[in-house]
């Protein structure tokens, strides 16, 4: 797995693009002046960029090097269990449902109370 790893870095490299200094799983390249953005973590990528045009020439590249590949298009994807939707209205919804229930099912409930909100109460008071 390492291999392929090191491989695909020198892949993007090749082909112009620089990775992120902040977070490595991220390569970015200025296409036709506009920016391409490849997201990855281990055999899951995130490919984006306004022309579609760019996006199936980058991948057909990747393809010709690791041969086939599973890909999708449009405004629905799944990227490491997340649920991502860009909506007509310039918004995007993410969600996790259907992998939370599947960790409830496999370890089971840890909590059998509901919270109104993520923070507890004493979040909100000070010691002095």
């Amino acid at each position: 797995f390492v291999l392929l790893f090191y491989q695909y870095i020198l892949l993007l490299k090749e082909m112009g693009f620089k990775l992120n200094p902040y977070d490595r799983c991220v390569a970015n390249k200025m296409i036709d002046d506009k920016q391409c953005t490849i997201v990855f973590h281990v055999d899951n990528n995130k490919l984006s960029h306004v022309d579609p045009k760019v996006v199936t020439s980058v991948m057909d590249k990747i393809t010709d090097h690791f041969g086939e590949l599973t890909i999708t298009r449009g405004n629905a994807h799944d990227f490491l269990g997340i649920n991502i939707k860009m909506r007509k209205d310039g918004l995007v919804a993410i969600q996790q449902q259907e992998q939370i229930e599947q960790a409830l099912e496999k370890f089971g409930p840890t909590y059998t109370f509901h919270v109104t909100s993520p923070y507890a109460n004493h979040l909100w008071k000070v010691n002095e």
